[in-house]
């Protein structure tokens, strides 16, 4: 109770899905002007996030996972 992540979550998927799109912002500009730390760290946001969104759907990341899994074989 009262975490950062209760408070997305009590925000339900709309408040979720606004903050995943802040941390993409934030990633793509870090990828044009900033020092690779910054991107790093920016990137480790944007994945928190999606991480966040999954549960507000009530998903399992390893979905993605199995996704990405998909598409590599059939490629």
């Amino acid at each position: 109770d009262g975490s950062y992540i209760a408070k997305l979550l009590d925000g339900g998927v709309a408040e979720c899905a606004r903050k995943l799109g802040e941390e993409g912002d934030e990633a793509s500009l870090a990828a044009i002007g900033e020092s690779d730390e910054r991107l790093v760290s920016e990137l480790a946001d944007l994945w928190f996030a999606s991480y966040v969104l999954l549960a507000a759907r009530g998903l399992d990341p390893a979905l993605v996972e199995d996704e990405l899994a998909r598409r590599r074989e059939a490629s």
